[in-house]
């Protein structure tokens, strides 16, 4: 008798010693979703443009553009931050970043054409000037670069 209730002394004062003395379940953890593929990725980011009345904006397009320059496409990319350019006209950004990615991928003219495109809509931007500068230098006109500089 003395070891029964020292037994129900110790489980009232100890419950968690209790749970040694049950069958206890295992407990099973939540499946964890895997990450979307870069692909996958575009294809949502273009999707609300095409299920719902959303009107994409200059960060919309900046957006859409990192995340075709994460994946590879950068002609894309272009595409996106030409788009950006379009909505915020006075943001020579965008068309500067496109200049310096299609430079980056021997895309000179079409860096050039950009590059120009910016200038004239920010005569005196530093960025703008140096970036043509160079490009002129590339294709060997050094005359109208030397002009820039």
């Amino acid at each position: 008798m003395r070891k029964g209730i020292l037994l129900l002394t110790l489980l009232l004062l100890f419950p968690s010693c209790v749970n040694g003395l049950r069958e206890t379940k295992p407990k099973v953890e939540p499946k964890r979703k895997a990450a979307p593929a870069p692909e996958k990725l575009a294809q949502v980011a273009e999707a609300p443009v095409k299920k719902t009345k959303f009107k994409p904006n200059a960060l919309y397009y900046y957006m859409l553009y990192l995340n075709y320059r994460a994946k590879g496409d950068w002609k894309g990319a272009i595409g996106a931050l030409k788009k950006a350019a379009e909505l915020e006209p006075k943001n020579v950004q965008f068309l500067l970043e496109a200049a310096k990615l299609a430079a980056q991928h021997q895309e000179f003219k079409l860096a050039e054409q950009l590059a120009r495109e910016a200038l004239s809509r920010s005569p005196n931007n530093p960025e703008a000037l140096k970036l043509l500068a160079g490009l002129l230098v590339l294709d060997g006109n050094y005359k109208e670069a030397e002009k820039l500089y």
